[in-house]
């Protein structure tokens, strides 16, 4: 095939050939050129897998060998059926690159406004607990709260005294965990624990403020495992300020020993003196307990 199969046929011998060369031969000697078997014009038919692989080679690059039947491919740098694979190659790593980053960018989309929505969850959830502690009502010196009479301040308070926690009258509990934030609008303030109990007795332990900023710790021994407890003092709704702080190793949760108080009608007060920054943030947490039936109370305040 000297044009480069454009016009490709197949006999009946199961050769191909060129239709106008072979469409001679049949005319001159009405034989196969390869079998020398009879062959008709009519039985003559198209090839188009042999045309449209010859159309695809550089003409120069093809060579149709009538004698194995076979087309031959020249050594040329670089076909036209090579290129058209490369392209191909070429579009498909172009896809694959534009599915990832459709992927991603569609990824980022539904995330990034989750993220952002549970950031500001927590930031209003935050910024509610400190508005609540900041504007916890503010006590007088002298006050009743439910059933319990409260006298302050006296050795154990300061002027200013801000309400964080507050049981009355509660049934018996296992120890619990509470926490709470806490802004503080002084560079010292005292944690007091107000304790009364007619019929028993409540354990604390596990007492820590830290600042969230620094994770410094501030309380001193606030597993109560110093007897007497470093820092900690306990004084009544009279001024005293020398009563004994007896620790409990019978009622632990943390370690060894715990506190545990509760003065009848009147509560005993057991504080520590913190030194703090203005406007910082501070966690507070602790371990409480409530060994027996009414009448009791109990409140955790900050008095600055």
């Amino acid at each position: 095939m000297r044009n480069g199969g454009d016009d490709a046929v197949i006999a009946a011998d199961g050769y191909v050939y060129e239709r106008a060369a072979i469409i001679r031969w049949i005319q001159r000697k009405g034989t196969s050129p390869l079998t020398c078997e009879p062959l008709n014009i009519a039985d003559l038919r198209s090839e188009y897998f042999v045309k449209r692989l010859c159309q695809l080679y550089q003409p120069n690059a093809v060579r149709c060998a009538r004698q194995n039947n076979t087309v031959s491919i020249g050594s040329s740098p670089m076909t036209q059926f090579e290129i058209h694979t490369n392209q191909q190659k070429s579009c498909k790593q172009y896809c694959n690159i534009k599915h990832i980053l459709l992927t991603i960018m569609t990824i980022s989309l539904i995330t990034i406004p989750l993220i952002v929505a549970t950031m500001l969850i927590l930031f209003l959830v935050q910024l509610n607990l400190i508005s609540q502690i900041s504007a916890s009502t503010k006590h007088s010196n002298n006050y009743i709260h439910l059933r319990t009479i409260y006298k302050l301040p006296n050795d154990c308070t300061l002027s200013n005294v801000i309400s964080l926690f507050s049981w009355n009258n509660v049934p018996q509990f296992n120890y619990t965990y509470y926490s709470k934030l806490y802004k503080t609008v002084s560079s010292r303030i005292i944690l007091t624990f107000a304790f009364r109990h007619d019929a028993s007795y409540w354990c604390l332990d596990g007492v820590s403020v830290i600042d969230i900023s620094s994770s410094v710790e501030l309380v001193t021994d606030g597993n109560f495992e110093n007897n007497p407890s470093d820092d900690f003092f306990l004084c009544n709704s009279y001024g005293n300020s020398t009563i004994p702080l007896v620790l409990d190793s019978a009622h632990a949760c943390n370690g060894l020993d715990c506190f545990c108080g509760g003065a009848v009608r009147l509560p005993n007060y057991l504080n520590q003196i913190l030194g703090t920054k203005v406007g910082q943030l501070y966690r507070i947490t602790f371990w409480l307990s409530n060994l027996g039936d009414t009448p009791n109370s109990a409140q955790v305040v900050i008095s600055y």
